[in-house]
């Protein structure tokens, strides 16, 4: 599942770095020597940070690292492990670990003595180890793959708890390595320098070893191992889709980065960071181009659709936005017919209508987001529904001459502007078009309502025609997957239907985001019963419920169909 909050920070980075840029802020020196196992394999990153005179007072923190960081684990660093000099010496170092959130818990290293001069911190970071059973979630984890060694800054850089900016001058040293290997940041290869808080570089991605790359036009892609799918193909898709979104955020000179590694595990996702976007797959389950094409597409949107606000209320849009346009764009540029809009749009409307969860509130489903896969995916399509609708009144109040593009562009160039435009900003850019309508949509949404698309949602290439959906039923406890023991299977369910029971230890298994996915997604699971390997696979639905579908009009010529 990507992490949304990892895209905010960078994006809050990334934006502050132009009011930095008059001001001579304090260097920050990064030197990454990664190094390989004889088979290849990237295994640790010997890590060099100075400072320039921090001028820390005895206990003062000079770096942070996370023990979790929205469920993942940031490298086993103690204080022993972790050298600091100055001018004067060695500079004792302590840790104090800060109190857990639900999002993260951090370790504070603090300095024993004021320090002198320049500091410099140097540590190995080892990379985390994996397995079949390791449990799917963000990809900020410090990994090893062949070829080479990838990871969040956030999971394995010392870097000071700081929002003030930095000159930052990142070093690649790859002598462990071949001739040609080389170290890439999402902002840039090789040597990259930067003025921006210590957010950035946090919520960046580096990738390194032997690398291979497609580059065309500011978009690049990197892989240390070949995938299981045609690279160029993807590449040039998403290369195209990345000139469209420039163009319409009007973001052109700019470049985007897109990581690819293997996961040893089952389950396909992915997590945005600065300017990029790393993806990972499962070897035996390789995805589609057409699932790789419309992840890519989703996650590379996020780098311009931003809103102020806490994540359970903005969610909504942020997600929402990004499922539109990487739809609509794609179409624009070409790479999607109508018909295979309508059926993305139908595909997420479906997968919305029959979350268990859909009648939350956005507030009750924040609180309910790291418990529940169902909960995490309810601003997808809340958001994606609520937005086709205000497209369709806002093309109705103006005849046209307005649609959500303006409303959209309208945020983007606040942001360019320098402010962070909230909630309060995008209903005053809508009622202004709507009117009064505009609240009223909106706090229905928040609350959980139906949504029910209006008249000429999708504009005039599709009607809405009753249908009905049924309900997503994993069968048995969600968390007992995580746990790879399962219990509370429920009688009468799908699961138990096809042979699942209480107390069967999970081998394999789907991810629940992928069987939510569509009506049709089946939950495949091997479990070990005593001595006995069982393969089980069965349709995780329940109850049948209301909803709607588009269906494309015959009538009309896909010419007139891009919104």
């Amino acid at each position: 599942m990507k992490s949304k909050i990892a895209a905010a920070f960078a994006m809050m980075s990334l934006m502050s770095v132009s009011a930095f840029a008059q001001s001579a802020p304090p260097k920050l020196d990064i030197l990454l020597k990664p190094h390989a196992t004889a088979a290849g394999a990237g295994d640790y990153v010997d890590v060099t940070i100075k400072l320039e005179a921090p001028k820390a007072a005895a206990g003062d923190t000079l770096a942070r690292l996370p023990l979790m960081i929205v469920s993942m684990p940031g490298i086993k660093l103690d204080s022993k492990d972790l050298k600091v000099t100055d001018a004067k010496g060695t500079v004792a170092i302590t840790q104090a670990d800060q109190p857990a959130t639900p999002q993260w818990q951090y370790r504070h290293f603090n300095a024993g003595r004021a320090t002198e001069g320049d500091v410099i911190l140097t540590y190995r970071a080892h990379v985390r180890e994996v397995s079949g059973t390791t449990r799917m979630g963000p990809l900020f984890d410090l990994r090893g793959q062949l070829g080479g060694v990838n990871g969040a800054g956030m999971t394995f850089l010392a870097l000071p708890d700081k929002k003030t900016p930095y000159s930052v001058t990142l070093n690649w040293d790859m002598s462990a390595y071949p001739a040609g290997a080389k170290g890439v940041h999402s902002l840039g290869e090789g040597q990259v320098k930067q003025i921006a808080p210590t957010d950035l570089w946090n919520f960046s991605y580096y990738y390194a070893g032997n690398v291979q790359t497609y580059e065309a036009d500011g978009f690049s892609m990197y892989w240390t191992k070949t995938p299981p799918f045609d690279t160029e193909t993807v590449a040039q898709k998403i290369g195209a889709l990345y000139g469209q979104m420039t163009t319409f955020f009007k973001a052109e000179g700019g470049s985007y980065r897109v990581f690819v590694r293997e996961n040893p595990f089952s389950g396909m996702g992915g997590t945005a960071l600065a300017s990029s976007f790393i993806f990972g797959y499962d070897a035996g389950n390789p995805p589609t181009l057409d699932r790789l094409q419309a992840l890519l597409a989703h996650e590379m949107a996020h780098n311009w659709l931003k809103i102020g606000g806490e994540h359970g209320d903005s969610a909504w849009y942020t997600e929402g936005t990004a499922e539109y346009y990487s739809i609509m764009l794609a179409q624009r540029a070409g790479l999607l017919t109508p018909a295979q809009v309508g059926d993305m749009i139908n595909d997420r409307a479906f997968s919305y209508w029959s979350n268990p969860l859909s009648a939350l509130s956005n507030a009750d489903a924040a609180a309910a987001f790291w418990k529940d896969n169902s909960a995490q995916t309810i601003p997808y399509g809340r958001g994606l529904l609520y937005l086709i609708n205000t497209d369709a009144k806002i093309r109705a109040a103006t005849g046209g001459a307005k649609t959500l593009d303006t409303m959209v562009q309208a945020m983007i160039a606040k942001q360019k502007a320098g402010e962070t435009p909230g909630i309060e900003v995008w209903l005053a850019l809508v009622s202004a078009e709507i009117g009064a309508t505009a609240k009223t949509d909106y706090d229905d949404m928040v609350a959980g309502k139906s949504l029910i698309p209006v008249v000429g949602a999708l504009g005039p290439c599709f009607s809405v025609v009753p249908a009905t959906v049924r309900r997503f039923d994993l069968g048995f406890d969600q968390p007992s997957l995580d746990k790879k023991l399962i219990s509370g299977v429920r009688a009468g369910s799908a699961a138990e239907t096809a042979g699942l029971k209480d107390g069967d230890v999970v081998i394999e298994a789907t991810s629940v985001f992928d069987a939510q996915r569509t009506q049709t997604s089946p939950m495949t699971l091997k479990v070990k019963r005593g001595e006995a390997v069982i393969d089980i696979s069965y349709l995780p639905r329940g109850e049948a419920v209301a909803a709607h579908q588009w269906q494309r009009k015959t009538d009309v010529p896909d010419i007139a169909c891009k919104l």
